[in-house]
């Protein structure tokens, strides 16, 4: 454990333009399939991440909260450490919680790349890569997390009894896609019992919606301003 700790601590990420990322030595490439390849790294790769609507994605199904106060979900971050950088995130559920979860993800409108927060990666979380109608390439958090690259950074190989590797990685992926649906499989026990699995992502928003955020909160502050003085 102390070496994971230390190569975690060694994991430097920048934020550029776009939302993309500079990462660090200690960033991993790996292969998905279908001529799709992706990076990880760890930690939010700026001092803010939010939930895929916010940043800037096209996002129709899946939930959307903010913080470690759902029963069935954790906060992108919490395994890592830094999870108050992550103010919002989406959630895709085997539990309808928060209200809408339950439905998958659907992000469209790429261009090509797609990237990402995930949260809490698990054996049941997936990616299903599309370009129109066609599905390009598949990815689990089980098959993630048996690449070379993920056990390069000092990730956990073996998932817990729920299927929760309890790591947190930012992914970057590229290829030939315009949709990406995130999904998660509802996990049973041996037993019969309910697991009320999640797949938690956030994101790092584009400058152009901070700038409009900005703005509007500029724009209020203005406001403010001129009704106190005509107060």
């Amino acid at each position: 454990m102390k070496a994971i700790a230390t190569l975690k601590n060694l994991a430097v990420i920048t934020a550029a333009v776009g939302g993309a990322m500079t990462l660090a030595p200690s960033a991993e490439a790996f292969t998905v399939g279908g001529g799709i390849s992706g990076s990880l790294s760890l930690g939010c790769p700026a001092s803010q991440c939010v939930n895929l609507g916010a940043a800037g994605y096209t996002v129709t199904g899946g939930g959307v909260t903010s913080g470690s106060n759902q029963p069935y979900a954790e906060n992108p971050g919490s395994h890592y450490g830094d999870e108050a950088k992550v103010t919002s995130y989406s959630i895709t559920s085997g539990e309808n919680v928060p209200v809408g979860a339950i439905t998958d993800i659907v992000v469209s409108n790429l261009v090509n790349k797609f990237s990402f927060y995930w949260g809490s990666v698990d054996t049941h979380n997936k990616l299903s890569f599309f370009s129109g109608n066609s599905l390009m390439a598949t990815l689990t958090g089980q098959q993630l997390a048996g690449t070379t690259d993920w056990s390069a950074l000092g990730l956990n190989t073996v998932a817990n009894r729920s299927g929760n590797y309890r790591e947190d990685v930012y992914v970057n992926f590229a290829g030939i896609f315009d949709k990406v649906v995130l999904s998660t499989t509802p996990f049973r026990y041996h037993d019969g019992t309910k697991d009320g699995v999640a797949f938690e992502v956030a994101a790092v928003p584009e400058p152009g919606t901070l700038l409009m955020v900005g703005g509007a909160l500029a724009l209020a502050g203005k406001m403010k301003q001129r009704r106190q003085a005509d107060a």
